[in-house]
């Protein structure tokens, strides 16, 4: 996204869930490294999932438009 690209609706959504997924993280990590049982809801882990996987695919695409430029 450029920085004067206009943000959507989708992607500021995304950006709150992806916010939100990673204080549930951020907080049992604190809680693991203290000695606590800590439990993932399997709902946030999907998210977080489904969310890895697409920046994985941005990653590449983004290597590949690099690639492009470097070649022209």
């Amino acid at each position: 996204m450029l920085k004067d690209e206009p943000i959507t609706l989708e992607r500021y959504e995304a950006v709150s869930e992806i916010s939100e997924i990673a204080g549930v993280l951020d907080d049992a990590y604190e809680r693991a490294c203290s000695g606590e049982f800590v439990c993932i809801p399997e709902k946030t882990l999907a998210k977080l999932a489904v969310y890895a996987r697409r920046l994985q695919v941005h990653i590449v695409n983004t290597e590949r438009e690099f690639d492009k430029l470097e070649e022209e």
